[in-house]
């Protein structure tokens, strides 16, 4: 089962590159990922976040779901807002966008919407 999920994954990664019009992105391929830096802010452990999209169309109005979230550590806006908007709302570049932030745990910043651009 593994095996057919992996081979599904890898074909429509594929296709996305060959029809690009075609396969359409959704928010399952913005990938979120975190990690400790070693550092503390206030007393916090302080965490690398970077957010991407691995689909080649563009995913813009990214907004993550910031339920909760509180940090000892002051964010630039044009990289997340406190309303949970992406990059000032502009399409994810492709290296993504990186942003730091300090919380006594590790927050699940989870993608709720996006605006998806195939050419």
């Amino acid at each position: 089962m593994a095996v057919i999920i992996k081979f599904l994954a890898v074909f429509i990664v594929f296709a996305c590159f060959i029809f690009p019009g075609h396969a359409q992105c959704s928010l399952s391929n913005i990938t979120v990922t975190q990690n400790p830096t070693g550092n503390s802010v206030a007393g916090d452990s302080e965490y690398e976040v970077t957010i991407k999209s691995v689909c080649p169309c563009q995913q813009s109005d990214v907004k993550l779901d910031m339920t909760g979230f509180q940090t000892a550590e002051q964010i630039d806006p044009s990289v997340l807002d406190k309303d949970g908007y992406v990059n000032s709302k502009m399409p994810l570049p492709s290296e993504g966008v990186v942003f730091k932030y300090a919380s006594g745990a590790l927050f699940p910043f989870t993608p709720i919407s996006s605006q998806i651009s195939c050419s």
